[in-house]
């Protein structure tokens, strides 16, 4: 059996959904499913086109991207890691 908190209650939780009726987060988990992801893993390149929204319920994710200096220099950074 699944312990976790619904989708509902996990989209209320978070400071982009707090504020909706039930109604609307009702409709919003329709749309919504649980993944998992191994440590390391790619959720997504930059510059891929979107397909997702994620909200992470568990975990550590870090935004890596590509930075450039006077056009010329190109380096990868880690910006957050929330």
């Amino acid at each position: 059996m699944d312990n976790r908190p619904s989708i509902q209650e996990e989209l209320k939780g978070s400071q982009l959904f707090k504020a909706l009726k039930k109604e609307e987060l009702d409709a919003i988990a329709k749309l919504c499913h649980r993944e998992s992801y191994e440590a390391g893993s790619n959720l997504f390149v930059e510059g891929d086109q979107a397909q997702k929204v994620y909200i992470v319920e568990e975990g550590r994710v870090a935004l890596d991207m590509g930075l450039s200096f006077g056009g010329h220099t190109k380096r990868r950074a880690t910006i957050e890691t929330a």
